[in-house]
């Protein structure tokens, strides 16, 4: 009887004990939770927003939660998850069911009344739990919290690498990544550019070469023709030169004509000596009209030798009308000639015959086609046996001189 009541006792013990021991079972370092809630829970159940609000105005639950954030090294995240769970607000905590199956980094419990946590636990419960959720980027890392509504025992679900951080980074690079692309599509613009402006500079360098080169070529050709044209003047020349030297060779006399007007300035020895000095004035200037005639032999293409005969009609006194031969040399100029030579003067009166020194010039006034010239002429004549007194005793006369080639 006694030993009865006993076991009786013992049994009921075992389910008192049972009651208040946490509901985790040990499963290669993972325990597995089952249900929630019991003496060990944080607080209490938080069925709704302002249970939850209740919860962070309990000194207890808010000293509770400093102590769980500084075991798990979360100290920095205290101020961020008391004023989230303190707002209840639906942007920043939402309602959710955590499924069967999920694995919690640590959870808040309280043992013997004191807070603190549990690691690593895998909800196995029969169906999901309810509770609050929020996250928290602390750039650093990314928070998943939850609170089971059946025991308010805040949890760490998961903590990952900054999802705002990477997102930041993600915009960074991609910011660098249009930054270079940019860079490089300016890069390549701007090579583009320098490239079509070598190109453009090289096509007028080339362009500028090629007309340098046509006008060298031009003015080549053109000193070319130059040359050309000079030698074939200078071919023309020769040959006209050739042409009126072998004229030349082949007619070397031509014949000309000369008419003239002047005057005679003389005494003849022998005149009236009654008169005296009336006499002598009668006798020394007498007009005259005549001319004369011979051939025009060259000697050199500019070097004439000109015999000639002719007569001085002397019309104050026709009986002292003189006639007359001499030679001589005469070069012809560009645009006349001179001439000097020698003749006898008066052949037809030999008391007054006299050897005379000539000298005489042309202007040219006409060439004709067919070379025959046309001067305007004078000659003046000094008589050598009356050297003593040349102031009374000289010739002059102007005239045409026509010579037939």
């Amino acid at each position: 009887m006694v030993m009865q009541t006993v076991s009786r006792l013992l049994f009921v013990c075992l389910l008192v004990i049972g009651s208040v021991i946490p509901s985790f079972a040990q499963n290669d370092g993972i325990k597995t939770a089952t249900r929630l809630g019991g003496p060990n829970r944080f607080y209490g159940t938080v069925r709704n927003r302002a249970a939850l609000q209740r919860m962070m105005r309990n000194q207890r639950a808010g000293r509770g939660i400093t102590t769980v954030l500084q075991s798990t090294g979360l100290s920095s995240l205290e101020g961020q998850i008391k004023q989230i769970l303190t707002d209840a607000d639906p942007a920043r905590l939402s309602e959710v069911d955590v499924p069967i199956g999920t694995v919690i980094s640590w959870m808040a419990l309280r043992k013997n009344g004191r807070a603190d946590v549990v690691r690593n636990i895998r909800w196995g419960g029969r169906r999901p739990f309810k509770a609050f959720q929020f996250t928290i980027d602390d750039m650093n890392r990314y928070y998943t919290f939850v609170v089971p509504q059946d025991c308010g025992n805040l949890a760490l679900v998961s903590d990952e690498p900054s999802r705002e951080k990477a997102r930041l980074d993600a915009e960074r690079e991609a910011r660098e990544r249009a930054d270079r692309e940019r860079a490089e599509a300016a890069a390549r613009a701007a090579k583009e550019r320098a490239d079509a402006e070598a190109a453009r500079a090289a096509k007028e360098k080339a362009d500028a070469e090629a007309r340098e080169k046509a006008r060298l070529a031009a003015e080549q050709a053109e000193r070319d023709r130059q040359a050309a044209e000079a030698a074939r003047l200078a071919a023309e020349e020769k040959a006209r030169a050739d042409a009126a030297a072998a004229k030349l060779a082949k007619e070397k006399i031509d014949w000309f004509v000369a008419p003239f007007v002047g005057k005679e300035r003389r005494f003849r020895d022998g005149a009236d000596d009654a008169v005296g000095a009336a006499a002598l004035g009668s006798t020394v200037c007498s007009p005259l009209i005549g001319g004369k005639i011979g051939p025009d032999i060259r000697l050199t293409p500019n070097v004439r030798f000109a015999p000639a005969v002719g007569a001085a009609f002397n019309t104050k006194e026709s009986g002292n009308t003189a006639l007359f031969a001499e030679a001589e040399i005469r070069r012809e100029l560009t645009k006349g000639f001179v001439g000097a030579g020698v003749g006898v003067w008066d052949i037809n009166h030999s008391d007054w015959v006299s050897p005379n020194l000539l000298l005489d010039f042309g202007i040219l006034m006409k060439e004709y086609s067919n070379t025959n010239k046309l001067y305007f002429t004078g000659e003046g004549r000094l008589f050598m046996n009356q050297m003593d007194d040349v102031a009374n005793n000289y010739q002059f006369w102007g005239g045409l001189r026509y010579i037939f080639r």
